[in-house]
């Protein structure tokens, strides 16, 4: 019997709505599509090719291609992203005021790809250096700023993000990253395929309250 793991996952509407009217919960555009409209025949390609995402998609090619790397049956679709631990709602930290579903399920191990959420972000949006340490990264930016001043410099930007991109792997090695203090405590997140009606444990409905608005309230009262 396989090992299975509890995962929470926050989504928008327009996720809950489909998977509702699916009973399998996978990745959604946010609102791109109309909820009468059948997406069904809809590639996963198709469906991520909107201005939302198109600015990330090499950020979430390279989660795919691990996936496909690390994970058995993995059928080549973008994956639903969660976390490990339950996120604290409704300080989750989404749009202030949006209505948000927190989906609780539970599902095999070997359908799930952990890795370090603040690592990701060094990608996600960034496509920068993942170093272990902050004397790693300085010395990679000097590098970087020297390489920048050479001639050719074209050729020089794909060798620098040659050595960027081989550093991203470094997010999925959570025992390796927890060994620095530049990364503890490690967040974790999860990313998996699909998840099936009766692997739902609950779904909560919340409505987002972002930090910072508890800042400027208290800036208000001053």
């Amino acid at each position: 019997m396989s090992e299975l793991i509890d995962l929470w996952s926050v989504q928008e509407p327009i996720s809950y709505e489909y998977y509702l009217k699916e009973k399998v919960l996978r990745f959604y555009p946010h609102t791109e599509y109309p909820l009468d409209m059948d997406i069904s025949a809809l590639s996963s390609e198709e469906l991520f090719d909107s201005p939302h995402y198109v600015m990330c998609r090499e950020e979430y090619d390279f989660m795919r291609k691990h996936m496909s790397l690390r994970l058995k049956n993995y059928k080549g679709n973008y994956p639903v992203w969660a976390w490990t631990e339950r996120p604290p709602l409704p300080e989750w930290g989404g749009i202030s005021g949006l209505k948000h579903y927190c989906f609780h399920i539970r599902v095999p191990k070997e359908r799930v790809l952990v890795s370090s959420f603040d690592a990701w972000c060094c990608i996600y949006g960034n496509k920068d250096y993942v170093a272990l340490c902050e004397e790693e990264y300085n010395a990679f930016d000097k590098w970087r700023e020297v390489s920048n001043s050479l001639p050719d410099r074209e050729q020089q930007r794909e060798i620098i993000r040659e050595v960027i991109r081989k550093t991203w792997r470094r997010i999925f090695e959570v025992d390796l990253l927890a060994d620095y203090d530049y990364w503890t405590p490690v967040q974790l997140q999860a990313v998996i395929e699909e998840v099936y009606e009766d692997e739902v444990i609950e779904i909560e409905q919340f409505i987002s309250v972002s930090a910072l608005d508890d800042d400027d309230e208290e800036e208000d009262e001053l």
